[in-house]
């Protein structure tokens, strides 16, 4: 019975074995899946091959990678001198992400709606690397003046990172429609605008990068978060689908999903009663994700989940919705135990 599941392992599944430390998530599964360590030996087919197939037998993952290879040469990005557009830039992970760029020599558009955190922001890391643009992303002709002034003074973009978000907490019938709707539009509808506002000069040189940054709970939903967690869900099913769209172009599309960190997200939610002592066991800094981001976009990585506990989660639903909902039902009473009603 178990062998019919096996369709179902998802791709970066074989991320549980890599080091120590996803080896003790990986214990924990097979306690619940005994036969799971024989599926990853024998392959995607159980170690059959599969119906009308010819030649040795391998593993679905082996075949991905061999495809996308073939799909597209693996040579990593060179981010010295190019043009990097970061949302969501004043602070947490934008701000993060703005100061690793520069660190790896790239010039950097930071785009946010408070002015004096830009201003403060190119202060540091000095205006010849940072180009404050102050930017509503949420306003479609923001967006295109802000795209219009970054071509006139760094050039066409080479980087797209989609990072600006908000999350209003509470139970789906209890919050604003105006929040609900603030959400889709800022998590949404924002990425996929300023990518087709990018993407027609990167496909005409053949040449660029659209990263998204998603969220673990995209994965999997989490209670109180129920609009939030679709709205990165969309974004990491947008990015699977661009990508495909564009193979072979010579663009990435590059999803990184962070799980709990440290950024004024959680600070600000005057309305949700979360427990940082418990949640800081996971959490991780804003200069360690942007650290990933770097490293994704320079390696030219696809997908990236940037926790263990991500890794497990995301794994898991694809081999029991049940457990998955149980799982994150318990974190949710857990650390977010009496949640409000309104957006943060």
């Amino acid at each position: 019975m178990f062998r019919s599941l096996t369709p179902l392992i998802p791709y970066h599944a074989r991320f549980f074995k890599r080091t120590r430390k996803y080896n003790i998530h990986f214990r924990f599964v097979s306690q619940k899946f005994p036969n799971l360590e024989k599926i990853f030996s024998r392959g995607w087919h159980g170690g059959k091959r599969a119906p009308g197939a010819k030649g040795s037998v391998r593993s679905e993952p082996a075949a991905r990678r061999r495809v996308s290879r073939g799909n597209q040469a693996i040579v990593s990005y060179v981010l010295k001198d190019k043009v990097v557009w970061i949302t969501g830039a004043s602070s947490g992970i934008g701000w993060a992400c703005v100061e690793a760029f520069v660190a790896a020599g790239a010039r950097v558009a930071a785009s946010a709606r408070r002015t004096d955190r830009l201003s403060e922001l190119a202060g540091q890391l000095g205006r010849n690397r940072v180009a404050p643009v102050p930017l509503d992303v949420t306003d479609a002709d923001g967006r295109r003046a802000a795209h219009d002034e970054i071509r006139a003074a760094l050039g066409a973009v080479d980087v797209l990172i989609n990072n600006a978000g908000w999350a209003g907490f509470g139970r789906v019938v209890a919050q604003p429609s105006a929040d609900l709707r603030r959400m889709i539009e800022l998590n949404v509808l924002a990425p996929v605008e300023l990518a087709r506002i990018v993407l027609p000069d990167m496909l005409s040189r053949r040449h660029g990068q659209v990263i998204n940054i998603a969220s673990v709970v995209g994965y999997q939903s989490i209670p109180r978060m129920t609009v939030y967690s679709a709205t990165k869900a969309f974004l990491l099913s947008f990015s699977t689908g661009l990508r495909m769209e564009i193979a072979g172009s010579g663009v990435d599309v590059i999803s990184v999903a962070p799980g709990s960190t440290r950024t004024p997200f959680f600070e600000n939610a005057s309305n949700v009663n979360v427990r940082p002592v418990r949640l800081a066991r996971t959490q991780y800094s804003p200069q360690h994700v942007a650290r990933a981001v770097v490293r994704a976009s320079r390696a030219r990585r696809r997908e990236v989940i940037l926790s263990a506990e991500g890794i497990t989660i995301a794994g898991i639903r694809r081999l029991s919705h049940r457990l998955a909902d149980a799982i994150m039902l318990r974190f949710a009473r857990f650390a977010m135990p009496e949640a409000g009603d309104t957006g943060s």
